[in-house]
């Protein structure tokens, strides 16, 4: 065995550096759930030859015990550390959708909630800086998180990520914002609990393109990129097929979505935008072989206008106004370092950060 690769593929399968994979690192803290850890043991079946039970993860919750346990079985000498075994049995049942990144939302003083992008997962925001000490920042993951096929629409989901929020926190004020395909469910969860009587606080709509202007992104765009590591923070090897199953059935939803106005003020909407495409010219982009009919396939991967342009979303929350902000980095670099700092100012201090007026 080569405990190497066995943290490799760990690390590839959550969606982190291998180098953040310490020996103290916990499994539960990189949002490894029961269905990350079956992708993750099919690929140790895969790669290593070696059948790992799914509760190999319960019993070695942190990487020095998991190691370990890997050495064990190969007959090696133990190190002089004892290895952690957890005795506690873990409920079998479905992982919660909200996963709190930063502090704990049953003593924190304010609660953001950040809704997934296309790949239906709340990690994409675990590289936001420290938001404070009393701050619980949460991912919400989709319900169809691991699942190969699924078939659903805006509004359902919208109506599971209400349910997910408020089991959270009950009441508002909320503080809600997504990246990408998060900014629909945003809307749509902003909708409902408007009609619940709740107040919201502020919203975030992080380089996320407004559905009454912008098609659905074609599922060939997002293959075209995570073949070629072009979506993100996913070192040197491609989006693991977990996140691009979970586009196509994203993807099959926004075509259907046709949202409707917001009604009701909400004081802070805020729509930050990439300053960047993934390609850096057009020149570059027309070479990928593309169809560049699509508006959205140009606008996330061409190169961005200098100018600020709502397209719609204006629309969609006519009574509170629009401010906005352009961030470094390209649509699939906005949520990781450094360029996510404008993000976490604007969920942490909405009255402060000095967005032009739309």
């Amino acid at each position: 065995m080569d405990t190497e690769r066995y943290l490799r593929i760990i690390a590839e399968e959550v969606g982190v550096p291998r180098d953040e994979l310490q020996d103290d690192t916990e499994f539960a803290d990189l949002g490894l759930d029961r269905v990350l850890a079956q992708a993750i043991t099919d690929r140790f079946a895969k790669e290593t030859s070696q059948r790992l039970p799914l509760s190999v993860f319960d019993t070695f919750q942190d990487v020095h015990s998991f190691v370990q346990h890997l050495g064990l079985a190969r007959g090696e000498q133990a190190s002089k550390h004892t290895v952690k075994v957890t005795t506690k049995k873990t409920a079998a049942k479905k992982p919660p959708l909200v996963l709190p990144l930063q502090g704990n939302p049953a003593t924190a003083r304010k609660t953001i909630f950040l809704l997934p992008d296309g790949s239906g997962s709340g990690m994409a925001y675990a590289r936001l800086p420290r938001l404070g000490a009393d701050t619980c920042l949460c991912g919400v993951n989709s319900p169809f998180l691991g699942v190969s096929s699924f078939s659903t629409t805006i509004e359902e989901m919208g109506l599971i990520f209400v349910a997910a929020i408020r089991e959270t926190k009950p009441h508002g004020p909320y503080i809600i914002g997504g990246w990408s395909a998060g900014g629909y469910f945003t809307t749509e969860v902003i909708r409902l609990l408007l009609r619940a009587g709740e107040a919201i606080e502020s919203i975030v709509l992080i380089d996320s393109p407004c559905r009454l202007e912008y098609e659905s992104l074609p599922l060939e765009v997002v293959r075209f990129l995570a073949s070629r590591n072009l979506m993100g923070n996913w070192g040197n090897k491609e989006a693991p097929k977990w996140l691009v199953d979970h586009f196509e059935g994203t993807l099959a939803a926004v075509a259907k979505y046709m949202p409707t106005r917001v009604e009701g003020r909400i004081p802070f909407v805020f729509v930050i935008e990439a300053s960047d495409g993934v390609f850096g010219s057009s020149e570059e982009l027309e070479r990928s072989g593309l169809d560049l009919s699509n508006m959205l396939t140009m606008h996330l991967l061409g190169p961005r206008p200098r100018r600020f342009n709502p397209h719609g979303w204006e629309r969609l929350y006519p009574e509170s106004g629009l401010r906005w902000a352009r961030s470094s980095g390209s649509h699939f670099t906005l949520v990781h370092p450094p360029h996510v700092s404008l993000a976490s100012s604007s969920l942490l201090f909405p009255s402060q950060v000095r967005y032009p007026s739309c």
